[in-house]
């Protein structure tokens, strides 16, 4: 994860589910200074989910077997003074 002025960059590799059922499983909480603005979700090219919530975590839905994903998105945090 990086951020560069407002924009924060984040990438995961070789994600799998680790439980399962319905709906999202968080995956990774997005520390403070990073966090989006809004919430956003996205289909995977397997047809798994992956979305980053407005709160401060990564999820992912459906099989979710090592799967890569990347994305991009605003936040209005201020800048961090502890970096993750």
């Amino acid at each position: 994860m990086s951020r560069i002025g407002n924009v924060v960059t984040f990438a995961a590799a070789s994600v799998t589910r680790s439980s399962v059922g319905v709906g999202y499983n968080r995956v990774y909480d997005i520390p403070l200074g990073f966090r989006p603005v809004t919430a956003a979700y996205f289909r995977t090219l397997v047809g798994s989910a992956f979305g980053f919530a407005a709160g401060a975590e990564v999820t992912v839905s459906g099989a979710s077997l090592n799967e890569s994903f990347s994305a991009a998105w605003i936040t209005r945090d201020d800048w961090p003074t502890v970096l993750p």
